[in-house]
């Protein structure tokens, strides 16, 4: 029996490296943030882009895997900078990587890809039920391990800050939830205003017309090591609270608003916006599952009366 090229998608190679790559950029890397899980997701990810190019073009394999080792370079270099910032603005589509030219170690894998059989097993609907789901979760674990949760694709104005933006709904008044959040009765800020960093790199230009005629300048804007920019927009009213202690640890410069929502038993929604974390293992922690899984069962029950 010859051996169908889509069957690839069968192998236990290739379900192997599909569930771990799906494993680690969902639980593992935010879990077990270090070396390890950092790097799995390249490896496993590559293993089984190249064996899913294999089933479209059976007769090329030579050549899908010089195109995975030039498109795995380019990925991981500052040239894919600007396609990366234009699925950012143009697409809304939090799509990121790093730069870390370590992880072209994990280019090592495609012979063992190369390698790899098409297995020879008899037609039936279970069968092609299979490669196609298997199929469709591949694709999807291609889109999905460059996607930043919407969490983190947050333009932060302020370092070590977390974006945790939750809103609970609540019986308690507006004093109430005041006290709740401050019981230290610490001195809180109100503001207005936020200011949204700038995460292009390379040079910053000023455009300025002339109302006169028709010539335009193009004036350098001075950048250092030492400097940032900044876009200043209005929003919504919020507070800012010095710290807050959640279990042993601090939260500083912690902002929520409040607003009401219409209904009657809980007619008031606090939303937690933005925190700081100074502890690089707890920041790290609440960055990610389980973490902030943790923080939101916290004040899920700070708010229910």
């Amino acid at each position: 029996m010859k051996a169908k090229p889509y069957t690839l998608l069968l192998h236990p190679a290739f379900l192997t490296s599909l569930v771990v790559l799906l494993l680690n950029d969902f639980y593992l890397k935010y879990a077990f943030p270090n070396e390890l899980t950092g790097k799995l997701s390249d490896v496993a990810g590559l293993f089984t882009f190249a064996i899913f190019l294999f089933v479209f073009f059976p007769s090329y394999k030579k050549q899908v895997i010089i195109f995975c080792v030039l498109f795995f370079c380019w990925w991981k270099s500052p040239l894919s900078n600007s396609f990366i910032q234009f699925i950012n603005d143009q697409l809304s589509l939090p799509v990121h990587r790093i730069i870390d030219y370590t992880d072209l170690f994990a280019l090592l894998v495609l012979p063992l890809a190369y390698r790899i059989k098409a297995p020879a097993y008899s037609a039936s609907l279970i069968r092609s039920v299979a490669v196609y789901a298997t199929g469709i979760i591949s694709f999807f674990s291609f889109c999905a391990t460059s996607m930043m949760p919407r969490h983190l694709a947050y333009y932060n104005y302020r370092d070590n800050e977390i974006n945790f933006d939750q809103s609970f709904n609540t019986a308690f008044s507006k004093e109430e939830l005041l006290e709740k959040l401050n019981p230290q009765k610490l001195p809180y800020t109100m503001d207005s205003v936020r200011f949204y960093k700038i995460q292009e790199s390379g040079e910053f230009y000023q455009h300025v017309t002339n109302r006169y005629d028709t010539t335009t300048q193009w004036i350098p804007v001075k950048r250092s090591d030492d400097t940032t920019l900044f876009i200043r927009k209005p929003d919504q009213q919020f507070y800012i609270l010095p710290y807050y202690l959640f279990e042993g640890d601090t939260l500083s410069n912690l902002e929520f608003s409040f607003g009401h929502n219409g209904t009657r038993k809980k007619p008031t929604t606090v939303r937690i916006r933005t925190f700081q974390v100074k502890n690089h293992d707890v920041y790290t922690s609440l960055l990610y599952p389980p973490g902030n899984k943790r923080l939101r069962k916290h004040f899920k029950r700070l708010f229910h009366k």
